[in-house]
């Protein structure tokens, strides 16, 4: 799968279709949430591309403090490489959903989208990736990847 096609299918699913369960407001509250998503959305697949080209001291740097003091970025290039690197390239990634949370277990109260997505590598036909982004202090930043 192309990654235009990657794209073209998440801001598509960002933008309205069935299965996201997203926090309703009003009209304007809604565009800005909108908004933000798109924005967050373009957070996840750039730091996901550098994930995906072993750029790993560089994705620390894209990843929230909350992240950054729980994992140093020796540490992070340490773990990333051990759980990446193994499954060779990156042959198709797929959205499966994203989920607007305004509080998660463990993380100050803030504004988080959760992006879960299928993915198949060289050496791995079926992982499931889940991405958090949270908007801090007005920039949207990684704050968890989990691989499965």
């Amino acid at each position: 799968m192309s990654s235009t096609r990657i794209v073209t299918m998440a801001w598509l699913l960002l933008c309205g279709l069935p299965g996201l369960s997203f926090a309703q407001g009003q009209v304007g509250s809604e565009r800005a949430e909108t908004s933000a998503r798109r924005t967050a959305l373009q957070v996840a697949i750039h730091w996901l591309s550098q994930v995906d080209s072993q750029q790993y001291a560089l994705s620390w740097e894209g990843t929230s403090p909350l992240f950054q003091q729980q994992v140093s970025r020796k540490q992070w290039q340490s773990r990333a490489a051990i759980a990446r690197d193994p499954l060779g390239t990156l042959v198709e990634r797929e959205m499966l959903g994203a989920v607007y949370k305004s509080n998660l277990p463990g993380a100050p109260r803030g504004d988080y989208v959760i992006f879960q997505y299928e993915a198949e590598f060289q050496n791995r036909q079926e992982a499931i990736e889940t991405l958090t982004v949270s908007l801090v202090d007005g920039e949207w930043l990684v704050s968890g990847y989990f691989l499965r």
